[in-house]
This record gives structure tokens, sequence and C-alpha cells, in this order.
């Protein structure tokens, strides 16, 4: 007999890389965590979902905060594929609403949370060095819950869990430099432990 299983309701998630892009206006990754670097003398930053003594996550920045730097054209590039995204199924414009920089050293992470107030919310990867911190996506707990409820799941031979992909907990994604994964905001999120010597650079938006 064949049973055909459909996945429906899918959460999409968006990936792509912007290296070659930046490349076309003389921008390099390099520029982008030179900048963070520079934005970071003048702002002592905040706690929010960072964790850590050694983390850090800075302030709300806007565009007019950016003009005339390598980030301005950046953030430009980030609203054309947002919105092309966004125009795939919605009608109108985004814009990027704020944008913020992570600096995770040694021992550093950022907590699960979510945007609730922005449409789509989005990172870019600047320097991710390897063992710095997996970028995970969490199932609500609400249905992880019912979903664990039906029974005890099958392991393989080392005992670990063998998840369907309608029963998994979460998704790990492992971005590479210039990487910019893109998400509906409400999600649940969080990003590993940094356990390389080696700081990690992202600079995270929200879209609304």
């Amino acid at each position: 007999m064949d049973i055909q299983t459909q996945y429906i309701f899918p959460t999409p998630i968006w990936r792509t890389n912007i290296t070659l892009e930046l490349e076309k206006h003389n921008i390099t990754i390099e520029d982008l965590v030179n900048q963070c670097l520079e934005m970071k003398t003048k702002d002592q930053g905040r706690t929010v979902s960072n964790i850590g003594k050694t983390s850090y996550q800075g302030n709300n920045f806007f565009l007019n905060d950016i003009e005339k730097t390598p980030f301005e054209k950046t953030w430009q590039i980030l609203h054309d594929i947002v919105n092309s995204i966004y125009n795939d199924t919605w009608c109108g414009e985004l814009n990027i609403t704020n944008a913020w920089i992570n600096i995770n050293e040694k021992e550093a992470l950022n907590g699960i949370h979510n945007h609730p107030d922005s449409i789509l919310a989005g990172c870019l990867y600047l320097q991710v060095p390897k063992n710095s911190g997996k970028f995970h996506i969490k199932r609500h707990f609400t249905e992880e819950f019912i979903y664990h409820r039906y029974g005890r799941l099958k392991t393989d031979s080392d005992n670990n869990p063998i998840y369907q992909d309608h029963v998994a907990s979460e998704i790990s994604y492992s971005p590479v430099v210039g990487d910019v994964i893109i998400f509906p905001a409400h999600t649940m999120h969080y990003v590993g432990v940094n356990r390389s010597n080696i700081a990690r650079f992202s600079v995270a938006f929200n879209c609304g």
C-alpha cells in the first residue's frame, strides 16, 4: 500500500550569500567587520538576547546613522533581498526598520527569543569561525509538546532520537561568511555557544 506523507503549513526560511554583490560595490567583508568594531567603540551596547560576559549586542542603528559608510550600500542590498522575498507572496514594500551588531567572543551566545513587533527578521554573517555556534530555529513549544505526547521516538544505534520533519524540535544552520538568513520574525530562534577562540560577528535586522 502506498501511503503518502504531506507536509502542510511550512515555515519558510530564506538564505542567500551577498559576498559577490558587495564586491560589485567595492565593499569587502573586512570593511564591514572594521565598521562593526568602530561602531562598538562608540556604543557600550545592551543586554537583550546576548548571554555571557564576552557577548556584545549593540544598540539599534538606523539608515541615517550609516550614511557614507559601507553599511549604507549593504543596507540597500538587504532591503532589495527582503522585498524580493516579500513580493513573491504579498503586495507592498517592507523597510528595514532597525539593525544591530552582535559580537560573540568565546563562551558567548544568544538565548532563545523572537521579534514579535516585526514581519521578517534576518541576519548577515561577517565572521563565522568553526565551532562558533550554529543558528537554530525552534518549533513553538505548544506544537512540540503535542507531538512528544504521542509516544517515545524511535532511536538510532547510538540511541539518538530519529526525527521526522514533522516532529523535529528545531532545525540548525551553519552559516558562512556573507550569508544572509531571513525568517518570519515571530519564529523562535537562538545562537549556540561560541566554542572558538575567535569572535563571531553578525548584523541582525528587523523588517516592517
